[in-house]
């Protein structure tokens, strides 16, 4: 064919525990390491706006919170999936 058939993951309850218990702690901790190494080398800032594309469980916004707590609704969330 012509034509490569486009292959389809679907998540249940299993892979989605499996993902969260093995493969977001990774993510996580890349992320959180990115944002640590910003806030070392540039102090004064503090994000008013996150694009988290394919966002999944939201990894990076969780990372972003715990380095820059803010209030809830504070903050512009833009979620690409």
């Amino acid at each position: 064919p012509d034509t490569i058939p486009k292959s389809m993951i679907e998540y249940g309850e299993r892979e989605t525990h499996a993902y969260l218990a093995w493969q977001m702690p990774f993510a996580y901790g890349t992320i959180e390491r990115v944002f640590a190494e910003i806030k070392k080398r540039i102090p004064s800032f503090n994000p008013q706006t996150i694009c988290d594309f394919g966002s999944g469980p939201g990894t990076a916004i969780w990372a972003l919170n715990q380095m820059w707590p803010t209030e809830p609704n504070k903050r512009q969330l833009s979620i690409i999936d």
